[in-house]
């Protein structure tokens, strides 16, 4: 990807200030001298357990039993030590670890051994949180950890000593002062708000913590406002910030009536906006369209949140806060990206596939984004990112969007920002016999001088897909660059599912899906290739498929026009 422009290290400089400044009040407001003075009283006992509705696996009981520890898609063998003491696999496996999420699978075998593993294990964390505070106090690992805590605590306490019991409470008192002083520090976006939703959590469920309610409620509801548009979207622009929103949400809006509250209208408002969108997000097989960090979609998740809902209405069209587009006719439903990435300090795990789309028929994904890899498999994170892991086009194979790098910032978010496209038009126009959409990007202008124009027309019969991807020079800017022709690839990853093959004359590509569909796909205006590609976004790694990619070279203008016509079986 490209270096970043003046504008980029101005913006960059500012948002390094700005989490500077964050880090010094959260290690003042963290302070042991601070909670002494300003702390709230000490937990005595619950008063409330929520529901945690995430899906649980007894099997992992049986596993930990056994000495294997999965998480993240990595596996510890402990043989026996704790794994609070073990080399862990990866980061990701470390910060599941601390977060305690994994306690719903202990609850869920119901048996006095697991209850007796969990209560070591916490024992376990007890001793060593000292010497990872880096890792086990950050903010949203205390705020997940909170809230895996209070779900689950009759596993921990049921039938216990009271010593132990009260060990258990005067650890959630020092972990609740301290997220209280140090929330503010958390990253932007679904970390943030999953510091708050503790917090708000143990106010409802911790006797002599009301207080917190009253002040992180409003805070909450701040946040939910400014972080989901009002078509349902995430500030963020990933769909699977919804999902894990979600379920923590209804927990907590569940919490409210036994205290005799009602839940506050800017959280039951948002509930009520995601829902939609993430049906909107959805392709016919059910998975969300991989877009801006958007990795292996867990069936029982979206089937989780998507129970909830009472109305279970989508939407089709654009969505205009969110910059995404849905075409649905019959059983033919297309996702496109129509937007740029999130604000800087957001767009960590965005991606360049400005103007990407994908596409399925029936229960079958046919044209995909290679999307997020899995925890394990994070060597692949930087390249998923860039606009040729994305079925749309690149040039000289740069990406539409900048890649800023800066190491403070790369520490404390967690990895490189994305900048650009500055300017997208959008349009979109119904016919008759099709639905039409437009949609124009600035992400090559400044490097080569040329606006990326690509026009999708869905027939209403489902079964033709029709496309241009043009490529229009602005002369002033150009000029400097038509000493040389420059090359151009129009990408369109398969799903590994589907067989794709060149046909006899080599002109076209024949697409053979799962459910027995066969589509044709053809081309003019550039030289069409198969080639190797990988499904990033797969639940087991990393794996092998295929890509139709249109080849061609720029000199004055390209005019590339496509077809994916259904063929009759």
């Amino acid at each position: 990807m490209a270096s970043e422009s003046i504008s980029d290290r101005t913006r960059l400089a500012a948002l390094t200030i700005t989490q500077a400044k964050r880090s010094a009040i959260s290690q003042l407001l963290t302070s042991p001298l601070y909670r002494w003075r300003f702390g709230g009283p000490s937990a005595s006992h619950l008063i409330l357990l929520p529901q945690d509705i995430r899906t649980a696996d007894p099997s992992f009981a049986a596993e930990i039993h056994h000495g294997h520890f999965g998480l993240a898609g990595a596996v510890a063998f402990t043989n026996g030590a704790s794994p609070f003491a073990f080399e862990p696999p990866n980061q990701v496996w470390l910060e599941e670890l601390h977060g305690f999420s994994w306690l719903r699978h202990l609850h869920a075998s119901e048996d006095d051994l697991s209850r007796e593993h969990a209560r070591r294990l916490f024992r376990d964390w007890v001793k060593i949180e000292k010497r990872q505070r880096d890792v086990s106090w950050a903010p949203q690992i205390i705020a997940r950890r909170l809230i895996s805590w209070l779900s689950h605590a009759a596993l921990l306490l049921d039938g216990g000593e009271d010593a132990f019991d009260d060990e258990v409470l005067r650890s959630l008192t020092r972990q609740i002062r301290h997220l209280a002083g140090a929330y503010g520090e958390t990253q932007d976006g679904l970390p943030r708000l999953t510091a708050l939703i503790a917090l708000v959590l143990s106010g409802l469920c911790v006797a002599e913590q009301e207080v917190l309610i009253d002040t992180y409620s409003q805070q909450l509801c701040t946040e939910l406002d400014r972080q989901i548009f009002e078509d349902g979207g995430h500030i963020s622009r990933n769909p699977a910030v919804l999902v894990e929103l979600l379920l923590d949400l209804f927990p907590l809006r569940q919490c409210f009536a036994p205290r005799d509250r009602e839940p506050p209208a800017p959280l039951v408002k948002a509930i009520n906006r995601i829902l939609p969108m993430i049906r909107f997000m959805r392709l016919g097989d059910g998975s969300l369209g991989r877009f801006n960090g958007m990795a292996s979609t867990l069936p029982d998740s979206i089937a989780t949140v998507l129970a909830q809902d009472e109305n279970q209405t989508g939407t089709k069209g654009l969505a205009a806060q969110s910059r995404y587009c849905r075409l649905e006719e019959k059983d033919t439903v297309i996702l496109m990206d129509c937007g740029g990435p999130p604000p800087l300090p957001l767009s960590s795990d965005a991606h360049a596939g400005c103007l990407s789309f994908e596409m399925s028929s029936g229960t079958s994904p046919i044209i995909i984004n290679c999307g997020a890899p899995g925890p394990a498999d994070q060597e692949w994170r930087v390249t998923s990112r860039a606009t040729a892991t994305h079925s749309t086009l690149t040039m000289s194979n740069v990406s539409s969007a900048r890649l800023l790098r800066n190491k403070y910032l790369e520490r404390s978010l967690g990895a490189s920002l994305l900048s650009g496209p500055d300017k997208i038009d959008v349009k979109i126009e119904p016919h008759a016999d099709a639905v039409k959409v437009l949609v124009a990007h600035d992400g090559y202008m400044d490097r080569f001088g040329v606006t990326h124009l690509r026009q999708l027309k869905l027939f209403t019969s489902g079964t033709i897909l029709e496309g241009i991807d043009r490529l229009i020079p602005e002369a002033a800017r150009a000029k400097k660059f038509r000493r040389h022709d420059l090359k151009f690839a129009v990408h369109f990853h398969i799903h590994p599912d589907v067989q794709a093959t060149r046909d006899a004359t080599g002109g076209c590509a024949i697409l053979n899906l799962p459910n027995g569909e066969l589509w044709r796909f053809e081309a003019e205006g550039a030289v069409l290739v198969l080639e190797e590609s990988l499904f990033l976004a797969n639940f087991r790694g990393p794996r092998r498929t295929i890509k139709i990619v249109l080849r061609g070279l720029f000199r004055d203008e390209a005019n590339v026009r496509w077809r994916l016509t259904k063929q009759q079986t």
